[in-house]
């Protein structure tokens, strides 16, 4: 499909100040605690305050993303050549799957990568050239590929519907140099090799930061165990992040959490520390500060402090349905029922399958209904 509701969102995630050729989260669109689908549909369709449709949201972000391009024609270019670059580099630029954390004998052992799917994928169209009247379509679908990544971002999994294509060229570019050889064409042959040997040589050497999405990919594991109270794991995983990163401040974040979940208070302070000294983290960095300060107050119990706290990112974020949440939770530790009953009623709001803001709701509208009696 070359256009869907979500086409001007998507644009504006591949153009705009943070962007780098693959898609990363953008500060207008994006919370500093983590991914969350319903948070992104609602931050998506709030323009200039209000709630509108999701055609007049796309032609918001459409427009934002161009006024950015306009007003930025050197960074503009810069990003067009990068996604360019990326299209064919042969690492898979992952989104929310990293196939470095999956425990896979197969993929452990798989040998061919994307650079060599488009070393032959090139000798094909190289030698097929003359006779591409009957296979246009192949190297039609390969550019139209490339004319969205150019537009857009570049992920494993938007680049991966053009491998059928490339190995459809690479098998006839194999078949060829085959042939080559057999009838002593060392010519053809030569040529064609120096094509497959340049592009692969190419694509490997593609600079990627694969330091970033490794730490991204260990920070995902790391809260996933964190979220099954398997605090362990979480902490062998987080550090494994931060041996990757250490200026990655959501992973830092994690860590502070698995840190007072394990009482571990002095740790957790230190690390907090650590986090306030890494630099240019911007207001989502300044939000995850004010975020781990909160979680250390709870586990010092000083929940008016943790509860001033909360309220401020809450206000800061106010469509992060886990803020509300942990504000909810604060206030039930303050006995304040009937604020706690408000904030968790918004954070369900915000995010109707968030199972413990449910649970907890639940729990605080029983008290509230047995004091009811009582009184």
């Amino acid at each position: 499909m070359l256009f869907t509701a979500h086409s001007g969102v998507n644009f504006y995630f591949g153009n705009n100040p943070s962007a780098d050729g693959t898609w990363q989260p953008a500060e207008d669109l994006g919370s500093p605690t983590g991914f969350s689908h319903e948070q992104l549909k609602l931050v998506a369709k709030t323009v200039d305050g209000r709630e509108t449709t999701w055609s007049k949201a796309s032609s918001h972000w459409l427009g934002k993303g161009f006024a950015y391009l306009a007003g930025n024609p050197a960074q503009a270019l810069e990003l067009l050549v990068r996604r360019f670059l990326l299209f064919w580099a042969s690492y898979e630029v992952p989104n929310n799957y990293y196939p470095e954390t999956v425990d896979s004998t197969p993929l452990r052992l798989a040998f061919v990568n994307f650079a060599l799917a488009v070393a032959f994928g090139a000798v094909g169209m190289f030698l097929g050239w003359p006779q591409r009247r009957r296979s246009w379509s192949a190297y039609v679908m390969v550019a139209g590929f490339i004319v969205s990544s150019l537009a857009f971002y570049v992920l494993s999994r938007l680049r991966a519907p053009v491998i059928p294509f490339l190995l459809i060229l690479a098998g006839y570019g194999v078949y060829r140099l085959a042939q080559s050889l057999r009838k002593r064409m060392f010519r053809q042959t030569g040529i064609a090799a120096l094509v497959g040997t340049a592009v692969f040589a190419g694509s490997i050497l593609v600079p990627v930061n694969k330091n970033s999405y490794s730490s991204q990919a260990w920070t995902q594991i790391g809260n996933i165990h964190l979220n099954n109270k398997e605090v362990q794991p979480a902490m062998n995983a987080l550090n494994r992040a931060l041996a990757a990163n250490p200026d990655n401040a959501s992973t830092r974040y994690s860590l502070i959490l698995a840190l007072c979940g394990m009482g571990r208070v002095r740790d957790a302070v230190a690390e907090y520390r650590r986090l306030c000294a890494i630099k240019n983290t911007g207001m989502p960095g300044q939000m995850l500060k004010s975020l781990s300060a909160a979680r250390i107050a709870v586990a010092r119990r000083d929940f008016p402090h943790a509860a001033r706290l909360y309220n401020s990112v809450a206000r800061q974020d106010p469509a992060n349905a886990e803020n509300h949440y942990l504000l909810g939770l604060v206030y039930v530790s303050l006995d304040s029922l009937a604020e706690a009953r408000l904030s968790l009623q918004q954070a369900v709001a915000l995010d109707p399958g968030h199972q413990s803001a449910i649970e907890a709701l639940r729990a605080v509208e029983g008290r509230l209904s047995r004091d009811l009696r009582n009184d």
